[in-house]
């Protein structure tokens, strides 16, 4: 069985988990639709729309050559594939630690809880520990602390009224 103290741990353990957990699944979806957006830019700027326009305005082919280079930089600097899977996977492994604190909140009267309890605060922090390249959008993730907290109120609300 848990102590107060540890019990106060689990519930905040659940509420970060889902908030970074669903931050990372949007920071991913923001990286995939740049690099969505940079691949498209560059597609175009390399297409056949390109040449006729160089064709029928030879003065814009430097101009155009300036953006394809510069799109194409960005994309290689950004790094945005490679960021979108971190932070997919941070997603994946946010959303686990959740689960294991949802499962831990579950039982706290189980005997091996604390023991539970311990190894789900490891994951976290090591999860934690990786996400730290990637950057940190106060005003994302304070929306999300907000849409977390309705959602587990209207759980608290559910069990009382049940």
């Amino acid at each position: 069985m848990l102590s107060e103290a540890q019990i106060r741990r689990v519930w905040e353990g659940l509420y970060e988990a889902k908030v970074r957990a669903n931050y990372f699944a949007e920071l991913s979806g923001k990286y995939q639709d740049r690099q969505k957006l940079a691949t498209g830019m560059s597609l175009f700027f390399a297409s056949g729309v390109v040449v006729t326009l160089l064709l029928r305005h030879p003065q814009l082919g430097s101009v155009i050559a300036l953006l394809a280079t510069a799109v194409s930089v960005y994309s290689v600097v950004a790094q945005n594939s490679t960021r979108a899977v971190e932070s997919a996977d941070l997603y994946t492994r946010w959303d686990k630690a959740a689960a294991d604190y949802q499962a831990i909140w579950e039982n706290v009267w189980a005997e091996d809880a604390a023991a539970r309890l311990q190894a789900a605060d490891d994951k976290a922090r090591e999860t934690s520990r990786s996400s730290i390249p990637l950057p940190a959008n106060k005003k994302a993730l304070m929306r999300w602390c907000e849409h977390v907290e309705r959602e587990l109120a209207a759980r608290v609300s559910e069990v009382a009224a049940a």
